[in-house]
C-alpha cells in the first residue's frame, strides 16, 4: 500500500514540458507568429494594390461621394436603413463577444496550466492560447468561405452559436475551451459575411458605402463598450492593489 506522502507525489501535476524546452519554443513560436503576420500583411497590401482595386475601380458604379453627400444620405436613412438594422444590432452584440473572448478576458481566466488529464500532464497557459487562437482562426475563416453566398440567415440566430462558445469558454475544461473560440469566430465571420453580401443586395447602390459604414459604425460601438468593461476591470484590481499596499503599511506602522 502507498504511503499518504508517495500518493500525493503521484498525483502531482507534471507539466507537459520542461520549462526550459517550454520557453524556447514559446520564443520560437512568438517570433514566427509575428513574422509571418508581418509578411503576410506586406502581402496583401501589394496584392490589394496591384490587383484587386486596380480591378474594382472600373466597375464602380457611384460617383465620388463627399462628406455633404455622407451627411445627405443620412437624411435619407428610411431608404436604406430598414433592411439592415437587424444585421446592424447583430454586428453590435458579435463585436461586443469578439472584444471578450479574442481572447480578451481568457487572458486574465487561465494564468495557470490546466490538467490534461493523462499521466497528470498539464498544458501552459501560453500554449493554451496559441490552440485557441488558431480555432478562433479557423472559424472566423471558415465562416466568411461558407456563409457569404448561401442563403440568407436571420443574422441574429448566428448569435446562439456564440452563447455556446461563451459558455465553452468558461468551462475550465481544457479539451473545450478552444471550442469557445471557434464559436465565437464562425459567428463573427458569419455575420460580417452574410451581412455584406445583404447589403449589396437589399440597399441601393448610391446608399452601398453609407449603409456599410453605418453598420460597421455600430458595430463598433459593441467592441468599444466591451473594451472599456475590461479597462474597468484593470482599475478596479488596480485600486484593489493600492488599498491593499496602503492596509499593510498602516499595520506595519502601528506595529
Amino acid at each position: 500500500m502507498m504511503t499518504g506522502t508517495t500518493t500525493t507525489a503521484a498525483r502531482t501535476p507534471q507539466p507537459l514540458f520542461p520549462s526550459r524546452e517550454a520557453e524556447f519554443a514559446s520564443d520560437i513560436v512568438l517570433t514566427s507568429s509575428y513574422s509571418l503576420v508581418f509578411v503576410a500583411l506586406i502581402g496583401a497590401a501589394v496584392a490589394f494594390r496591384a490587383r484587386i482595386y486596380r480591378l474594382a475601380v472600373p466597375d464602380v458604379r457611384q460617383p465620388r461621394i463627399t462628406f455633404l453627400t455622407f451627411v445627405s444620405h443620412l437624411r435619407e436613412w428610411r431608404r436604406w436603413l430598414p433592411p439592415i438594422w437587424l444585421n446592424c444590432v447583430a454586428l453590435m452584440c458579435d463585436m461586443f463577444l469578439v472584444s471578450l473572448f479574442s481572447p480578451g478576458v481568457l487572458l486574465y481566466v487561465y494564468k495557470r496550466p490546466l490538467p490534461l488529464y493523462i499521466n497528470g500532464a498539464t498544458l501552459d497557459a501560453d500554449w493554451l492560447k496559441a490552440v485557441y487562437n488558431m480555432f478562433f482562426c479557423a472559424g472566423d475563416t471558415g465562416a466568411r468561405k461558407l456563409l457569404y453566398s448561401r442563403r440568407r440567415v436571420f443574422p441574429l440566430a448566428f448569435l446562439g452559436l456564440a452563447v455556446v462558445g461563451v459558455a465553452c469558454g468558461v468551462s475550465n475544461l481544457i479539451y473545450v475551451v478552444p471550442l469557445c473560440g471557434f464559436f465565437v469566430a464562425f459567428t463573427n465571420g458569419a455575420i460580417y459575411a452574410q451581412s455584406a453580401r445583404h447589403i449589396d443586395v437589399a440597399v441601393p447602390p448610391e446608399f452601398n458605402l453609407t449603409a456599410t459604414s453605418v453598420w460597421l459604425f455600430v458595430g463598433d460601438v459593441g467592441s468599444v463598450t466591451s473594451n472599456l468593461l475590461l479597462v474597468v476591470q484593470q482599475l478596479i484590481e488596480l485600486l484593489r492593489g493600492l488599498l491593499n499596499n496602503d492596509d499593510d503599511d498602516d499595520d506595519d506602522d502601528d506595529g
